[in-house]
């Protein structure tokens, strides 16, 4: 059994939501990298599974307003979405989280190297019992544990260390105080090491999307 990988924004009306063609293997360290492109109006989505392209279906692009409705969130392992019943929380290991506020082409998400373009980069790498997680690109913010409590911190990583998100014991979420970097909605990119416990359904890894929210955007 494997995970479903997709994506999905809120207009401020509604909610897209597609699916791609790759599935997160159980217990498996994958790479994955999800691309916005709002000038694009027949493909803004992009997907890369340890530098493989794939596609997004069952998203529709016809619309003048088919990009994300900025939020006032950004968030890492979150609550299943109530707009969508068919996405659930994450449950696994997610390890060097990056934003940037540019498209990555193939290239460069083949060799991905942190440059200036990094909005926010999590390295996760933060010891057992965590409560601030520390951005290490230029903006320098640091991310906090919502209010139904922390992911495990200092667990075994891809690189160095890395945080494990269980739904079983909690909706356990980190957050990004309302900054620039919820507010992307023409271009942005997001990768992550991830590496799966439960591989059923899809499972939500990073939103600026709320629960009840028609805004924001969110992608596992």
């Amino acid at each position: 059994s494997l995970a479903a990988v997709g994506t999905a924004f809120g207009t401020g009306t509604t909610v897209q939501a597609g699916e791609s063609e790759f599935r997160l293997p159980y217990n498996k360290w994958t790479h994955i990298v999800v691309t916005f492109d709002g000038n694009n109006p027949e493909a803004k989505w992009g997907l890369y599974s340890d530098g493989k392209p794939g596609l997004i279906a069952d998203i529709d692009y016809s619309s003048a307003m088919a990009k994300p409705y900025p939020s006032t969130l950004f968030q890492v392992g979150l609550p299943a979405s109530q707009q969508n019943p068919d996405q659930r929380s994450f449950c696994g290991k997610v390890d060097e989280l990056m934003l940037f506020n540019e498209v990555l082409d193939a290239e460069t998400v083949a060799a991905l190297t942190l440059d200036g373009a990094s909005s926010l980069h999590l390295p996760l790498d933060e010891a057992p019992g965590a409560t601030v997680f520390r951005d290490a690109s230029a903006s320098q913010q640091q991310l906090v544990c919502g209010v139904k409590g922390c992911p495990v911190s200092g667990m075994a990583g891809r690189l160095n260390r890395a945080v494990l998100f269980d739904p079983a014991s909690g909706p356990t979420v980190l957050v990004l105080p309302n900054s620039a970097s919820n507010r992307f909605t023409s271009s942005f990119s997001v990768e992550a090491w991830v590496k799966p416990r439960t591989v059923s359904g899809r499972q939500r890894i990073v939103a600026t999307a709320g629960a009840k929210s028609n805004n924001g955007w969110a992608f596992g």
